[in-house]
């Protein structure tokens, strides 16, 4: 097949890439070059802002379209009616972050979605409710020659966002680790080069429809106690409260990966079952993890996006054993 790749060269995008070439597809990639402009000399690249339109291609035409990086309904309306006739199919990737109510676990692809947000740019919208619209514009232009992939948290070797890396790579160094709130928390992690593994099956299938693409659901304390065995580390890990982290100013997400807002508990029981169904594949979590701190062990320089720093951590663990008595 010959297919068009808007992005690419970034963890997930990477894989896919990766994952298309051995399989002896005909790739080209449209990026800003900012990341990766080394990678896939086999493949046609340009480089070029879909901001600022695709007419770089011309009129070439290609079997199918991977849309990686499309934030914005004006980016993404304009990448489809640019393509919608030299396409045959335009396979997208959301994300689970548009449903609208996290509250109930086992949400599927026909539950209420957020708002559609038409913010002209990332920084002025709804993370969310902008995918909603991005996933408008593209049913609206490809009609059923559309494939929508909603991932939930992908995970596994050359994070960026370190979101995941951060607690496999912190267990490994053993001692008391500090643990976000309940654990028996919900988690759910897909390894970016099983999502990519789908999405290339989709494509060359060109299926038509809505996919929750995530893992299997575990638990936070199942995810840290596996980090632990692979790593063979003698992590010991200090559960502290929601208000607590909350009043000492901790940052979710970022500066304690994983922390959820209260009633986001549905964020890690997301229904994977209409995916599964269509050949998704998971790998098991010890073997993303083992991956993952081999990646992170070959990092030259490391400047983390995300995370607590040992100071940090050591100061808010001391401050919770005051207040606990």
């Amino acid at each position: 097949m010959k297919i068009l790749v808007l992005g690419g060269t970034r963890f997930f995008g990477r894989s896919f890439v990766e994952q298309a070439i051995a399989a002896g597809h005909d790739l080209t990639l449209v990026n800003r070059g900012i990341s990766g402009a080394h990678l896939f000399p086999e493949a046609e690249q340009w480089v070029a802002d879909r901001s600022q339109g695709l007419s770089i291609l011309g009129n070439r035409r290609f079997d199918a379209v991977l849309d990686t990086s499309g934030y914005t309904e004006a980016e993404v309306t304009a990448s489809a009616a640019y393509l919608v006739n030299k396409v045959d199919y335009y396979l997208f990737v959301s994300t689970i972050s548009v449903y609208a109510d996290f509250s109930k676990k086992g949400i599927c692809e026909s539950d209420p979605l957020l708002p559609a947000d038409p913010a002209l740019s990332r920084e002025d919208g709804d993370y969310g409710g902008m995918k909603v619209a991005c996933e408008n514009a593209v049913r609206s232009i490809f009609g059923d020659r559309a494939g929508i992939v909603r991932p939930g948290l992908i995970i596994g070797p050359r994070d960026h966002t370190d979101r995941f890396t951060y607690w496999p790579v912190r267990i490994s160094e053993g001692g008391e680790v500090l643990a976000p709130v309940d654990p028996h928390w919900g988690f759910q992690g897909i390894d970016a080069r099983d999502l990519a593994a789908f999405v290339l099956c989709q494509l060359e299938c060109r299926a038509k429809g809505t996919w929750n693409a995530v893992g299997q659901t575990s638990t936070l304390e199942e995810l840290f106690h596996r980090c632990r065995r692979v790593s063979g580390s003698n992590t010991t890990f200090t559960w502290v409260s929601d208000q607590f982290l909350a009043e000492q100013g901790v940052g979710r997400w970022v500066e304690l990966p994983l922390w959820s807002e209260p009633g986001m508990e549905g964020f890690g029981h997301v229904d994977a079952s209409v995916a599964i169904a269509a050949g998704l594949v998971l790998r098991p979590l010890e073997i993303t993890v083992r991956d993952t701190l081999d990646w992170h062990r070959q990092r030259t320089k490391v400047e983390w996006a995300a995370g607590l720093s040992r100071e940090r951590e050591r100061e808010l663990l001391a401050k919770w054993k005051s207040s606990t008595g």
